[in-house]
């Protein structure tokens, strides 16, 4: 997919519909967007095996907790 743009006009089109379609009518590749990147799939791809991208992947998915050891008594639990 990519932007194409005329006049005050922005599209996101497929690349082979803009080479049929749109080049030829005066339309151009938006060079200004960006495309984003979702991080979690760029970390993926540099794992190197299946293991390392599931424990990545069960890592990420844990809420982060307060350590508590029950050694103080918090203000919050009396």
């Amino acid at each position: 997919m990519v932007f194409v743009i005329k006049g005050g006009l922005r599209q996101q089109v497929s690349e082979e519909a803009f080479k049929k379609l749109y080049e030829p009518n005066g339309w151009v590749i938006d060079a200004e967007v960006e495309i984003k990147k979702d991080p979690v799939q760029e970390t993926i791809k540099t794992l190197k095996n299946e293991a390392q991208i599931k424990n990545y992947i069960k890592m990420t998915g844990r809420e982060p907790r307060k350590f508590d050891d029950k050694l103080f008594k918090n203000e919050e639990t009396g």
